[in-house]
């Protein structure tokens, strides 16, 4: 699942994350993107220009730009801890408890990222799973309800036409599962419509919730991909409408 992000402003290209709050003695080698210890990964990122994002996953297998670390890290509490080399961006995460947890990073451009995944004890079993051209990939373990798959499709705003018709694919299915988990998938598709186009009103958002909600609903049985194309491409050009 996603368990959370962050978004910062940088003074210096590198980025540290840690089983402890405080600097190691790691280096990055001329052009290396990152470097792993058993205790802190530290990473090269773009500084004194644009946020830094830093999203925090767990449970689930995510694969979103370049993979740059696969290490286990040693844990001796419940925290990780992400910073930058003199702390004036400091922030720290319960995880699922001490001991060893594989840590997998992926950014969108190594060597100067700005787009950092961080996820943790992805599990190797998979369930079901979705892949987009240029947006990447998402495995479930077993048991999950495809809230995760949900979550990656939402967690940013590139190629919105390919995450929206993801979302309504996974919003569909999980419906068909249960249908108290509908209401709630839809005010997640309101917030993505909503922060993806700050020009519209909230009133504006919800309304584009509707429509998805009666399409969704509309669906032919059995639910095709021309169907969900056309819903979320009937969404998007009413957002590009209203612009």
């Amino acid at each position: 699942m996603l368990d959370g992000a962050i978004e910062a402003y940088l003074s210096h290209p590198e980025l540290m994350i840690g089983v402890h709050p405080e600097p190691e003695t790691l280096k990055l080698e001329s052009g290396a993107a990152a470097v792993a210890s058993s205790t802190q990964i530290l990473l090269r990122v773009r500084a004194q220009i644009a946020p830094v994002r830093v999203a925090f996953w767990s449970q689930v297998g995510i694969k979103a730009g370049t993979l740059v670390v696969d290490a286990v890290l040693e844990f001796p509490t419940t925290f990780v801890h992400v910073f930058d080399t003199d702390k004036t961006v400091f922030y720290s995460r319960r995880i699922g408890g001490p001991g060893r947890h594989r840590v997998c990073v992926f950014v969108d451009d190594p060597g100067a990222a700005s787009r950092v995944h961080l996820a943790i004890d992805a599990s190797p079993r998979v369930g079901t799973s979705g892949a987009a051209a240029g947006i990447g990939s998402v495995r479930l373990s077993d048991g999950d309800d495809a809230g995760s798959e949900l979550e990656f499709w939402l967690a940013e705003y590139d190629r919105p036409l390919q995450r929206l018709s993801r979302a309504i694919a996974c919003v569909a299915r999980r419906a068909a599962v249960d249908r108290g988990l509908f209401t709630y998938d839809i005010r997640q598709l309101v917030e993505w419509v909503r922060w993806l186009t700050p020009s519209l009103s909230l009133e504006e958002a919800q309304a584009m919730g509707i429509l998805l909600r009666d399409g969704i609903r509309d669906f032919e049985k059995p639910v095709t991909a021309f169907q969900i194309d056309a819903l979320a491409g009937n969404v998007m050009d009413r957002i590009s409408a209203d612009l």
